[in-house]
């Protein structure tokens, strides 16, 4: 799932920026290969997954048995890449392996007597090879709805990369995102949409949506101190103020133009993603701090102090 890839290359970019070591950074540039080639849409967008079942067997165009490694690679490149990423005969998933490093490469080269050099150029051409074999199989389906708040993660993240790894080419994946959220997700009077497929844009945003989207707004600022995002960033905060909030407190998660509903709820809880309210919040504090204004400031620690008994946990 797009939101997965946000998330995670996060965490990888954020470790390496703690810690310095290289396999981190690489790992998140690997991640950000994969979006760029199988999840980006022509128009600048970012599709919202790719299933993991194909041939009627879940993991089927990821997964390999020891005797296609060795059929690609040959015997001896077959017997470093197989100890390397732990392929076994019996196999880690039904009979076949997925892919897992045990141990950084740089380890196993020292423990296997390899130069790392000798290893790392192995590794780019064995990958090369695998990844041209699995081009020959049936192509998992690709779930091409666009979310605005998946995207906004994932404009956040490359915005993340472009800062640290100085690729230009991920300042203008982001920036193409969210020329796409102008140009199809955002509907009459500025209301923005939650989703668009097929042409068309549809469901009013929900909270998270602007959230999530301001959070990315506020990742470009950040990474090329372009003024335009962070005025953006500022304005959709206080839409989404006025469409989700409350007076007593917190925000709702629909807002208040959508489609009536039994209880417009609130919640508070983060799950494989933050929740709105967190999330609102915390860019909030972040563009009341960059901007001097006192009052988002004020409206982030309102959120925060919410009694848990209000918002749904």
């Amino acid at each position: 799932m797009l939101f997965d890839h946000a998330l995670v290359a996060t965490a990888y970019l954020e470790t390496f920026q703690d810690t310095g070591a290289p396999f981190y950074r690489q790992t998140a540039e690997e991640m950000f290969a994969y979006v760029l080639s199988e999840m980006a849409s022509p128009e600048g967008g970012f599709y919202a997954g790719q299933d993991a079942e194909t041939e009627g067997e879940e993991g089927r165009y990821y997964v390999w048995t020891e005797a296609e490694i060795r059929g690609i690679l040959g015997e001896q490149g077959a017997a470093v890449f197989c100890r390397l990423y732990g392929l076994t005969e019996q196999g880690n998933f039904e009979g076949r392996n997925i892919l897992h490093l045990a141990q950084p490469p740089s380890e196993f080269a020292e423990r296997g007597g390899i130069t790392p050099e000798l290893l790392r150029a192995n590794l780019v051409r064995w990958q090369g090879l695998l990844r041209a074999a699995r081009d020959m199989r049936i192509q998992p389906f690709r779930d091409e709805k666009t979310l605005t708040s998946w995207n906004g993660l994932m404009i956040a993240t490359l915005a993340k990369g472009f800062a640290m790894c100085d690729e230009k080419c991920y300042k203008t994946a982001a920036e193409g995102g969210v020329r796409f959220i102008r140009e199809h997700l955002q509907g009459a009077g500025g209301r923005h949409l939650r989703s668009f497929h097929r042409g068309e844009g549809s469901v009013p945003a929900f909270l998270e949506d602007y959230a999530f989207y301001v959070h990315g707004l506020i990742g470009l600022y950040e990474a090329t101190l372009d003024r335009a995002w962070l005025n953006e960033a500022l304005r959709l905060s206080d839409d989404m103020l006025r469409i989700f909030g409350d007076k007593e407190g917190g925000l709702y998660d629909s807002g208040y133009d959508a489609e009536e509903v039994l209880i417009r709820k609130k919640s508070a809880a983060d799950v494989v993603t933050p929740s709105g309210n967190s999330m609102a919040a915390m860019n909030l504090l972040r563009l009341g701090r960059i901007s001097f204004g006192d009052a988002l400031v004020g409206e982030g620690k309102r959120i925060l102090g919410e009694q848990p008994a209000r918002l749904c946990i």
